[in-house]
């Protein structure tokens, strides 16, 4: 693992780890699945603790920084990032990891190796990744969930799907090569977004489509802390196929 590419603030100590990772760009439609992994970092009460520097792996040109006011006063710039978080799965005995980022533009194999080696070194032993595609679905509707292995036993222990897709893929494709390369047990979940949805700003928005909440509680554990009234979720669970398993069994 390249440290100097890697900006670790603690190493945390962890129970049966799993990582989950959701990436902006070609495999989050929608943003369904950064959104939904930024809701499992909110809702989890999940702690930073590392993040990569975007120096090696960006295209500023392509995904430009920002400038905001920090408190009206001075400028400050807010740099793309991937960024680790750490919290426990309330109801089990184990903790995840939650990447949250970008899509590098660069360097997509030394990028998989950094997590891999970082997720390795908290001991983590399944890698659940989290994507989403723009498909003809209504939003009135429990969005439906996809899940997929390479793995033959682990498709089987989750009753998922063998993965047969053939084509271009993003860093999702990239980072299961090389979790297969590591040895690492990997999980894909996939969400259909309706096709007219616009990117969503906030997490908890409430003027879209239901796919952030819906897509969050396929990998999360029954009686998740959800606000009442969203029915819908607990249909969109079912007709999911049950893959709150993943994070439960997948040891």
């Amino acid at each position: 693992m390249a440290q100097a590419d890697l900006r670790l603030s603690e190493r945390p100590t962890l129970r049966s780890p799993v990582l989950i990772t959701a990436f902006r760009g070609w495999n989050d439609g929608g943003q369904a699945a950064t959104v939904a992994a930024g809701y499992l970092v909110e809702q989890w009460d999940a702690t930073r603790f590392a993040d990569v520097d975007p120096e090696a792996f960006m295209d500023f040109q392509a995904v430009r920084p920002t400038v905001t006011l920090d408190e009206g006063l001075s400028r400050r710039i807010e740099w793309p990032e991937n960024a680790f978080y750490h919290a426990a799965i309330p109801g089990t005995d184990r903790d995840a990891v939650i990447l949250v980022g970008v899509e590098p533009n660069y360097r997509w194999r030394a990028f998989s190796d950094l997590v891999i080696g970082l997720a390795k070194d908290v001991g983590v032993d399944l890698v659940v990744t989290l994507g989403a595609l723009l498909a003809d679905v209504p939003h009135t509707r429990p969005a439906p969930v996809t899940g997929a292995a390479t793995d033959p036993a682990l498709v089987e222990e989750l009753g998922l799907q063998l993965s047969r897709y053939e084509g271009p893929t993003g860093i999702v494709g990239v980072l299961h090569d090389a979790c297969r390369t590591a040895g690492l047990r990997s999980v894909s979940l996939w969400s259909a977004v309706p096709h007219y949805v616009r990117p969503a700003r906030r997490v908890d928005r409430h003027d879209g489509p239901r796919r952030g909440r819906d897509r969050v509680r396929v990998p999360g554990q029954r009686g998740s802390r959800l606000r009442p009234g969203h029915a819908g979720l607990r249909r969109g669970a079912r007709a999911a196929g049950g893959h709150d398993r993943v994070l439960r069994r997948g040891r």
